[in-house]
């Protein structure tokens, strides 16, 4: 029987990271977008933690390297037009 695995996560803004991380490339955006304004929301908060801090810092750094990467695949296969 398969069971789906569903992370526990500490944070509740990390639901959004994983979003991002699973959305197809049509929406990936705008998934990275709503990660990185649920972390802006909770840096403002005065109760953050040094781990907390720690885990946004690795989630932020996380979803530029998703961003570039995929932006990187997605130009390798725009074919080429030499302009004459």
């Amino acid at each position: 029987m398969y069971t789906q695995c569903v992370p526990d996560f500490v944070y509740p803004w990390q639901q959004t990271v994983l979003e991002a991380f699973v959305a197809p490339p049509n929406s990936l955006a705008v998934k990275i977008g709503i990660a990185e304004r649920a972390i802006a929301t909770r840096l403002v908060d005065t109760d953050l933690g040094e781990e907390e801090r720690s885990v946004i810092k690795d989630a932020l750094r996380a979803l530029r390297v998703l961003l570039r990467e995929t932006t990187a695949q997605r130009n390798e296969q725009i074919p080429n037009e030499d302009i004459a």
